[in-house]
């Protein structure tokens, strides 16, 4: 049986269920090995930023690990970016799973390892049931296979071929003008957040404004909003932000991808070249 190493380079973990996911995982042919910070706890994090950062390290260097999962998100991942070999991990690289705060973590070895990661899920949620559509990623994505999404809501129209680049707008945004920003020329922009009130998705998506980034990239791909709704309702919806910043957009637009905090219903490559065609509604990966 092949071996998934679990880390945890964000914040701690409480009541996981380590036997549920090794259930889960036995169905996918491999087997939990837990890094050492795994279980800790540092204030808001889950171990000691050097510990996290070994155990990054570790995933990559032992050549036992097959395959490495994020345990949980949270905060974390981006204070031990200046701590990772990103020239080893180029040069032994392995699939890589993760999700939220982990979206720092996998733009950055993108960015630096050239290392095609899937964002969409980490090891917490496979103490419950996988929904159908990230199950078929899932699977399809150890495997190697290459996927396709339809069914997408156009906002504008036209097509476009690029990159996917992105996750948790929140993480993508703490990344800008720092070593570990995105390139997003030409990229497929994906997005997706939770918790956070309309006037702060408006606050990141004006800083990617203002930064340059909606003039560089070619699509974009509008995921789950999970609870992005204003504590005063004079603030206006979630709807009204996102179309205020995409609707106009000369790039194809499409909303309603099944990725976020909400929905867990894919999975995508981050790196991977896709080809997005707005008028029909479909994302597909080259």
């Amino acid at each position: 049986m092949k071996k998934m190493a679990i880390i945890s380079p964000s914040s701690p973990t409480k009541d996981i269920d380590t036997q549920k996911i090794a259930d889960t995982l036995k169905k996918y042919g491999y087997k939990p090995i837990y890094g050492q910070a795994a279980f800790d706890q540092e204030r808001f994090l889950a171990g000691i930023d050097e510990i996290r950062a070994d155990d990054i390290m570790w995933a990559f260097i032992d050549k036992s690990i097959d395959a490495i999962m994020t345990l949980r998100g949270g905060y974390g991942s981006t204070r031990i970016l200046n701590k990772i070999d990103y020239k080893f991990i180029a040069k032994h690289k392995k699939p890589l799973f993760g999700f939220s705060d982990a979206t720092a973590l996998q733009l950055a070895l993108w960015k630096k390892s050239k290392l095609i990661s899937y964002s969409g899920i980490q090891a917490s949620f496979l103490q419950d049931k996988i929904d159908t559509g990230l199950n078929t990623t899932f699977e399809a994505m150890l495997a190697g296979k290459k996927i396709s999404w339809q069914g997408l809501t156009p906002l504008t129209k036209g097509k476009a071929t690029g990159r996917l680049i992105g996750g948790t707008l929140t993480l993508i945004t703490s990344l800008i003008g720092t070593p570990y920003e995105p390139d997003f020329k030409k990229a497929i922009l994906v997005l997706e957040d939770i918790g956070e009130e309309p006037y702060r998705v408006d606050r990141m998506l004006t800083q990617m404004h203002l930064a340059g980034v909606f003039d560089k990239i070619s699509g974009v791909v509008l995921g789950d909003w999970h609870n992005c709704t204003a504590k005063n309702k004079n603030d206006g919806t979630i709807e009204t932000v996102l179309m205020e910043h995409f609707g106009n957009l000369p790039i194809p637009v499409v909303k309603g991808f099944p990725y976020g905090h909400g929905i867990k219903g894919t999975i995508f490559p981050i790196g991977a070249k896709a080809k997005l065609n707005a008028d029909k509604g479909s994302l597909v990966q080259l």
